[in-house]
């Protein structure tokens, strides 16, 4: 047992106290108007995708947005109401620019919109003597921008990677493995795809509340649905004073105080229950709870 003390007090040690990364003021915004805490994304249809729609039948956005609500992070804006925003704007859906990609998210209600192309898909048989060996490999290219600057949050390239092996008689009959290249694309596809979904996700933190104190642990209304697993990490926040420039009297956010952090112990439906693993000050009912996740 001593042993596991150690073990968390040198881990602790590695946590800094800051706010995470992708934190924006103006969640306590959306926390004031009652909305909810996840970011609002719009995802557009993927270009390229007729070079595997022979092979493929759900759609690469569609995979996306599944990927995407799994993390537990993100409402994804409706379809209709993007096309309502291309048609009302007369905006093409292929060669947009991040300016109007911007746009697009304004309208729509995003506060980030996701584009992407698929730029490669490539499928080769490999003769591995016993059997043949049929690989396919996709190539796409991602890029996430901030609806309300205009800002690239991310460009990333990502591949997936499927393969089978194919055993034939001498006369040609397959005995076993892949019959055609559908299931092989459709593999590499999702493939591709959980790697920006687990991209995109690590660039916004998952909220929540913390709604019960009993000593040292803590309680937050972040659980299993949520993605909150045994182990996560999450910094506790409290907000402060509205910060008002001086001169044009614009709001400009808050200030916040990091009060701690806890280390999941139980996730469950609907909540979860850790330790604290750090103290600055006494954590309360009300402070919000932030994922952390570690530099690697």
């Amino acid at each position: 047992m001593l042993m596991s003390f150690a073990a968390i007090s040198v881990y602790a040690e590695d946590i800094p106290l800051v706010l995470p990364t992708g934190w924006n003021d103006a969640i306590f915004d959306k926390i004031a108007q009652g909305k909810s805490l996840k970011t609002v994304l719009a995802v557009l249809d993927f270009e390229g995708q007729e070079r595997i729609s022979r092979y493929v039948e759900m759609s690469l956005s569609d995979m996306l947005i599944t990927s995407l609500v799994k993390t537990g992070k993100f409402d994804i804006v409706e379809r209709n109401r993007l096309e309502k925003v291309f048609s009302e704007q007369q905006f093409q859906a292929s060669g947009l620019v991040d300016k109007q990609v911007a746009e697009i998210g304004k309208l729509s209600g995003a506060e980030a919109v996701i584009f992407g192309v698929l730029s490669g898909a490539t499928n080769q048989k490999v003769d591995k003597f016993a059997y043949d060996l049929m690989q396919v490999k996709i190539d796409m290219d991602i890029r996430a921008v901030d609806a309300t600057t205009g800002k690239i949050l991310l460009a990333e390239q990502a591949n997936g990677n499927a393969e089978s092996k194919i055993i034939t008689t001498a006369d040609g009959t397959v005995m076993s493995g892949v019959k055609n290249l559908d299931a092989l694309y459709s593999d590499a596809a999702r493939d591709a795809i959980e790697k920006v979904g687990q991209k995109i996700g690590s660039l916004f933190p998952l909220l929540g509340f913390v709604v019960n104190v009993d000593g040292d642990n803590i309680t937050t209304d972040v659980g299993l649905e949520r993605g909150c697993k045994k182990g996560d990490i999450f910094i506790i926040a409290r907000k402060g004073n509205e910060i008002i420039h001086p001169v044009s009297k614009k709001h400009l956010g808050w200030s916040k105080t990091v009060v701690g952090a806890i280390e999941i112990d139980s996730p469950e439906s609907g909540m979860s229950t850790g330790h604290i693993v750090k103290r600055k000050e006494e954590i309360q009912v009300g402070d919000i709870a932030i994922s952390y996740t570690p530099n690697k």
